[in-house]
């Protein structure tokens, strides 16, 4: 019995280390999930003594669960390392035109 514990370990262990980018995947969509659903009532109940309109504050959450998001996807799933503005494709220098 202690042995086929041990061989299913053992495949489970070789299945998550093939389909790795998967797993990680699904780990970050579950996060965003759990965290960007916990966080509008928070949010609201948070800001209400600013008495916000509750779509300022579903805007405020999103917007705030969108950088969450593509963050988990940088440094979770992807695991980027070096230039971070390269990798997301920003460019905070306006684009160049040929003068011809």
């Amino acid at each position: 019995m202690a042995v086929d514990v041990q061989s299913q370990w053992q495949d489970a262990r070789n299945f998550i280390r093939l389909h790795e980018t998967k797993v990680r995947f699904l780990l970050a969509g579950a996060l965003n999930t759990v965290f960007g659903l916990a966080a509008y009532p928070a949010f609201y109940f948070l800001l209400a003594p600013l008495k916000l309109h509750y779509m300022v504050v579903l805007g405020i959450t999103q917007i705030t669960f969108i950088v969450i998001s593509n963050l988990t996807c940088t440094f979770l799933v992807f695991q980027i390392a070096g230039n971070y503005l390269r990798e997301s494709n920003i460019t905070l220098a306006p684009a160049r035109t040929s003068d011809k």
